[in-house]
C-alpha cells in the first residue's frame, strides 16, 4: 500500500517517519528500507538511532539511490565493464564531436570547445536520466518542421549516438548506473515484504520512477514523505506544486500495480524549534509569498532587506560586507549565518572570493571526493606502498598529506633529491650516496 505523509516545512514529517519505522520494526518484525537523497544518508543513520536505539537500528536500511545501486549490484550482479570517470568521459565526448566533424553544421564552430563538451555531457546526464535514446531523438527531430531547431535536435543526436558508441566499447557510464538497477530488480523480489519509507524528496527522475514501481510492486508498504498541505492540489500557482505533481504520479504507478493508495497523513503546524527565531513579519512572508491574493504585512519590521546591485559581483560584495558588519557588532557569530543562492558556477565563485575579500571564514556545502582528503591520500598511499613496493610518487603524496610529521623543507630537499636522481624502488632502500646537488 501507498501511503503519504504531508507537511508544511518544520513539521516533523522526517522525525514522524523514523517513529513509524521504529513501530514497525518492534511490532511487526518486518525489514525495512529508509531511501533519502545522498546528502542526508548520515543525518538519517543518526536520526534512526535515537529513534530505535542501537540493536533495533540494524534491522533499518538507510540507502539513498547511489548506495542502493551499490547494494543491489552486490546482490543481484552489476556491470563487468569499468566505470567511466569524469574525465575519461570528457575525452570521449571531444573524440566523438571530432569524429562528426563532417556531419556537423550548427554545431561546426563549437565542437572544439571545452564548454561544449560540458554542455554536451551534461545534456547525456538529463537524457540518460529521463530514459531518452537515440531513436527517441532521432524521432522527434523527424517530426519537426524544417528549421533550425529540427536541425540541432539532429547534430544533438547524432553527438549522443558516437557517444554512447564509444563508451560502449570499454566503459560503464555512470548515468546508466540506476537504468541497470530499475532492470535488475524487475521480477526479482529484492523488496518483497519489506516496509519503505521515502524522505527528503520533492521529485524523481524516470530512473527513479522505474525503482520506485518496483518498490511499490512487491514491497510490504510504501510511506512517502512530502512538503505540502494538499497534495491532489492541481493548481501550477502552488508553492507545492512540485510535490503535488510527484505525489499525483506516484500514486498513478500504484494504480497501475493494482495497489492501494491510503488515506493521506497530514501533520498540522510547524514545531516551536523550528521557528523560534522567526519573527512575525518572516512567517508571514513564508505563509504569502506565493499567494496571488496576499495580504500585506502592516507593521514596519527590519527581518528583512531588499538590495538591487548591477552585477553579480558587486552584489556579492553587499552581502559579504553585510556579514562583515554582523560579526563586528557581536550580534551573530559565523555559525548563525548562510549564505544561499540559485545553482550557478557565476555566483559560486563570486560569494566565495566577496567574503574571502571581507575576512569571513567559510564552509561550503557541497559535495567533496573524499580520496582527496589527507588521511584518505595517506592511508591509500601507504596501502599502495606496502603491496607495490616503495616509488617517489606514492612516498611524497604520504609526505604531503602533512599527517607525516615531516617538515617541509624536508620534504621539498626529499623530492629534489628523489627527482634530480631519478630513484627506483631499490633505490629508496639503499644507502643515499648521491650528491644532492647533482
Amino acid at each position: 500500500m501507498l501511503h503519504f505523509i504531508i507537511g508544511e516545512k518544520g513539521s516533523g514529517k522526517t522525525s514522524f517517519a523514523h517513529r513509524l519505522l521504529a513501530k514497525r520494526v518492534r511490532e511487526d518484525g518486518v525489514q525495512a528500507v529508509l531511501l533519502v537523497p545522498r546528502q542526508f544518508t548520515f543525518e538519517s543513520d543518526k536520526g534512526i538511532l535515537d529513534a530505535m536505539g542501537p540493536q533495533a537500528a540494524c534491522e533499518v536500511e538507510v540507502l539513498s539511490f547511489s548506495r542502493l545501486a551499490d547494494v543491489v549490484f552486490k546482490t543481484l550482479g552489476g556491470p563487468t565493464r569499468p566505470l567511466l570517470s569524469a574525465g575519461a568521459n570528457a575525452a570521449l565526448m571531444a573524440l566523438a564531436l571530432s569524429s562528426l566533424k563532417g556531419q556537423l553544421s550548427v554545431f561546426a564552430r563549437h565542437a572544439d570547445s571545452i564548454g561544449f563538451v560540458k554542455k554536451m555531457l551534461t545534456q547525456t546526464s538529463l537524457f540518460k536520466q529521463n530514459l531518452i535514446d537515440e531513436p527517441t531523438l532521432f524521432a522527434a527531430a523527424k517530426a519537426l518542421p524544417e528549421g533550425t531547431l529540427k536541425k540541432k535536435l539532429e547534430e544533438t543526436a547524432l553527438i549522443y549516438q558516437a557517444y554512447n558508441a564509444l563508451v560502449a566499447q570499454r566503459f560503464f557510464d555512470e548515468n546508466d548506473v540506476l537504468t541497470v538497477v530499475g532492470e535488475r530488480l524487475r521480477g526479482s523480489g529484492f523488496f518483497a515484504g519489506k516496509v519503505i519509507v521515502i524522505d527528503g524528496f520533492s521529485a524523481f527522475s524516470k530512473q527513479e520512477y522505474c525503482i520506485l514501481e518496483e518498490m511499490l510492486r512487491t514491497a510490504q508498504d510504501v510511506y512517502v514523505t512530502l512538503c505540502s498541505t494538499d497534495v491532489f492540489d492541481r493548481s501550477a500557482l502552488s508553492p507545492f506544486a512540485v510535490a503535488n505533481r510527484t505525489a499525483r504520479q506516484l500514486a498513478a504507478l500504484a494504480r497501475k500495480q493494482n495497489v492501494d493508495v491510503a488515506e493521506v497523513t497530514k501533520l498540522e503546524g510547524v514545531r516551536e524549534d523550528f521557528c523560534a527565531h522567526t519573527s512575525d513579519a518572516l512567517r508571514h512572508l513564508a505563509a504569502n509569498l506565493f499567494d496571488p491574493q496576499a495580504t500585506a504585512f502592516a507593521a514596519k519590521t527590519d527581518a528583512l532587506t531588499l538590495q538591487s546591485a548591477p552585477t553579480v559581483r558587486e552584489e556579492c560584495d553587499a552581502a559579504a560586507q553585510m556579514i562583515r558588519r554582523l560579526l563586528r557588532s557581536g550580534a551573530v557569530r559565523c555559525r548563525d549565518v548562510a549564505v544561499t543562492f540559485r545553482g550557478s558556477d557565476a555566483y559560486a565563485k563570486a560569494i566565495r572570493s566577496s567574503l574571502k575579500k571581507c575576512g569571513v571564514p567559510i564552509f561550503e556545502d557541497r559535495r567533496a571526493p573524499a580520496e582527496n582528503e589527507p588521511l584518505m591520500i595517506l592511508v591509500r598511499s601507504l596501502l599502495s606502498m606496502a603491496v607495490e613496493g616503495f616509488s617517489t610518487e606514492m612516498l611524497m603524496r604520504y609526505l604531503k598529506t602533512g599527517l607525516a610529521s615531516v617538515d617541509w623543507d624536508d620534504i621539498a630537499a626529499l623530492e629534489n633529491y628523489a627527482l634530480l636522481w631519478g630513484l627506483s624502488a631499490s633505490d629508496w632502500k639503499a644507502p643515499w650516496m648521491k650528491n644532492p646537488d647533482g
